[in-house]
């Protein structure tokens, strides 16, 4: 599969404000305010950029080097079967971070996993490096969020297999714009297909 690489720099007005945004989401998901040292910190280790439609964030023989807070576009994990075929896996969008934590935190190098960008991306990232950092000077509430971000994550990653898991293929696309509307008309039919386990026919009877 070939690899776009496909950014759109920010200028830095854009970028505080951006960044001012991911703040102002952690202070909600932890329920407590970031102390201001740490926010220091945080603002200076934060980069925003944008990705198009295509741009591949995670490709096989890669490092996941950042976790990103997703504000605007859709952001997909998927993995190719032995013919080729993709399987979608998970769907992150704006209000999310995107980060697979194991392959974040311990560096390992990916080898099946792609995180593609589906629909154009505003997002503010931050490196392994820089998060180690956080972790070790703000223990305390660096793992109180990363169990908030985690905790969240799961908690649609059963949504996802409760749809799956219905032996009613024709009822899961209800299911999932009952239990995901923001994501309703933002996937195309072939990326519902791959993310719900269905045929092409079945969708279509389903949408009768």
């Amino acid at each position: 599969m070939p690899r776009k690489n496909l950014i759109k720099p920010i200028d830095e007005a854009t970028a505080y404000l951006w960044k001012t945004e991911v703040i102002d989401s952690l202070n909600v998901l932890g329920g407590i305010p970031v102390a201001q040292p740490m926010e220091d910190d945080l603002r200076s280790r934060l980069k925003a950029h944008a990705k198009l439609k295509g741009h591949f964030l995670l490709e096989p023989d890669m490092k996941h080097s950042e976790a990103s807070y997703l504000r605007s576009g859709i952001v997909k994990l998927f993995v190719l079967d032995k013919r080729g075929r993709v399987q979608n896996m998970h769907v992150w969008v704006p209000g999310e971070i995107i980060v697979l934590f194991k392959y974040f935190k311990k560096r390992l190098l990916n080898t099946r996993y792609y995180l593609s960008v589906i629909a154009n991306a505003e997002m503010v990232s931050i490196s392994i490096d820089s998060m180690d950092f956080i972790y070790a000077t703000y223990p305390a509430h660096a793992y109180m969020l990363t169990t908030e971000v985690l905790a969240e994550k799961s908690d649609k990653r059963m949504k996802l297999l409760e749809i799956v898991g219905s032996l009613d293929k024709e009822a899961r696309p209800a299911m999932f714009d009952e239990l995901f509307p923001e994501l309703r008309n933002k996937l195309n039919n072939g990326e519902r297909i791959a993310l719900l386990g269905i045929g092409e026919s079945t969708l279509g009877r389903s949408n009768r």
